[in-house]
């Protein structure tokens, strides 16, 4: 689990592979990403708030990174 630095985005990453990101303001889904290959293990948002990466570490050792404004 990881929360942006503004506080307002909630990320998952479950052992299914999928990552979600909850609006905590809004009570929603925002982001939903199913094709990871295996579990998340480190989920982490960039630490500067303008720019919304997420950053994914898979338990193959897969990194990926989601521009989440393009995914929108």
């Amino acid at each position: 689990m990881a929360i942006d630095t503004t506080g307002r985005l909630l990320a998952t990453g479950a052992t299914t592979g999928v990552i979600q990101i909850f609006d905590l303001k809004k009570g929603n889904t925002t982001h939903m990403f199913t094709n990871n290959k295996g579990p998340i293990v480190k989920i982490e948002f960039h630490p500067q708030p303008q720019k919304l990466y997420l950053i994914s570490l898979a338990e193959d050792l897969s990194l990926r990174i989601f521009d989440l404004v393009v995914n929108t």
